[in-house]
């Protein structure tokens, strides 16, 4: 039984880290984009990116009044977090600056223009 626990253990972390990047993996990702759109797609879409960032600013959604979404940078590389849904990361909006630092973890949605579209955001500020 104790390996049978252990063996499902293991697979279950084994997947998470197979589906979850981090931010150093951001300039490949663009990468991957330019050069071939469906291996993007196949290697990257709807996988978790989780990172530390730097917050360039909290922006309105032009279609969506009264939704906000992040511009963030990382790797030399801009980063939007938007579909921003947690209750305590929307509670962090008005109060993220130009230069503070953040832990994001979103989903990969698209690159447009070199630069990286994530969704179902959550941010906490690091001290």
């Amino acid at each position: 039984m104790k390996a049978l626990l252990l063996t499902l253990c293991f697979i279950t972390i084994n997947a998470f880290a197979q589906n979850s990047l981090n931010s150093s993996a951001i300039p490949s990702i663009i990468e991957s984009y330019k050069a071939n759109q469906a291996r993007f797609g196949m290697d990257y879409k709807g996988k978790t990116l989780d990172g530390e960032f730097d917050v360039l600013g909290v922006k309105e959604e032009i279609f969506d009044k009264g939704t906000y979404y992040v511009e963030m940078s990382a790797m030399g590389k801009t980063v939007f977090c938007s579909k921003i849904f947690d209750a305590q990361s929307i509670a962090l909006l008005p109060n993220l600056n130009k230069g503070m630092r953040v832990k994001a973890v979103g989903k990969i949605r698209d690159v447009a223009y070199g630069q990286l579209h994530l969704d179902g955001c959550t941010l906490r500020v690091i001290k």
